[in-house]
C-alpha cells in the first residue's frame, strides 16, 4: 500500500458566523476560513489479491501561516520586520475520511499598501494525516488428507489493518486592504 493523496479545500467567509463567502481559492485579511480534508477511497491503492473493507482517519493536522510584525531598532527610528510562522493545529475528524478546522486569516503581507491599493499574496495550507485501511487478503492453496492422497483446493481470507500516511496541500490567495491590523505575537493555542 502506498501513500495516498487527499483533497484539501477551504472556504473563506467575511464574517465569523460563516456568511459572505469569498470565491475559491481567495480569502481576505481577517476572514474566518473553514479548511476541509477529504481522502477519496479511490486514492487507497491495494495489491492484487487484496480487497478493500473500510478506511478511517486516525489523525489529521493543519499547518498554516501566521504572520507577525516585529519592531526592531530604536523607538525614535523604528524598523519593522515581518515574520511568518507555521502553526500546526489538530483537525476535527467528522466523517471516516474527512476532517475540518476553522482558522482566522491574519496575514496578507507587509508593508501595507497605499490606499486604495491592496496586497495580494499566495500562502500554503498543508495537512498531514494518517488513515487506517482495513482490507482482506485472499490466498489460494491446496490441502491433503491425512494419508496425503486426496488433494482439495483451499481459499483463505485474512483481514488486515495498515496505517497509511498522507499529505495534502492547497494555496490561499490572500488579499490585504488599505487598512491594516498588526497581529500581536501571542499564541493562545486556540487558532
Amino acid at each position: 500500500m502506498g501513500v495516498a493523496q487527499g483533497d484539501l479545500t477551504f472556504q473563506a467567509y467575511g464574517e465569523s458566523n460563516l456568511t459572505h463567502p469569498h470565491p475559491y481559492p481567495t480569502a481576505d485579511l481577517g476572514d474566518t476560513v473553514v479548511v476541509t480534508l477529504t481522502v477519496p477511497q479511490s486514492q487507497i491503492t491495494l495489491k492484487p489479491g487484496e480487497s478493500f473493507d473500510q478506511a478511517y482517519l486516525t489523525q489529521a493536522t493543519l499547518i498554516y501561516p501566521h504572520g507577525i510584525i516585529v519592531q526592531t531598532g530604536l523607538a525614535a527610528e523604528p524598523n519593522y520586520v515581518e515574520q511568518i510562522h507555521s502553526r500546526t493545529r489538530p483537525m476535527l475528524i467528522n466523517h471516516p475520511l474527512s476532517a475540518t478546522r476553522i482558522i482566522f486569516e491574519n496575514w496578507a503581507g507587509f508593508p501595507p499598501p497605499q490606499p486604495p491599493a491592496t496586497n495580494v499574496g499566495v500562502y500554503p495550507l498543508e495537512t498531514k494525516w494518517t488513515a487506517n485501511v482495513v482490507y482482506t487478503v485472499t490466498t489460494h492453496g491446496e490441502a491433503y488428507n491425512a494419508q496425503g492422497t486426496n488433494c482439495q483446493p483451499t481459499t483463505t481470507h485474512t483481514q488486515k489493518v495498515q496505517a497509511v500516511p498522507g499529505t495534502s496541500w492547497a494555496n490561499m490567495v490572500i488579499t490585504g486592504t488599505d487598512w491594516y491590523i498588526i497581529p500581536v505575537a501571542i499564541d493562545s493555542g486556540t487558532q
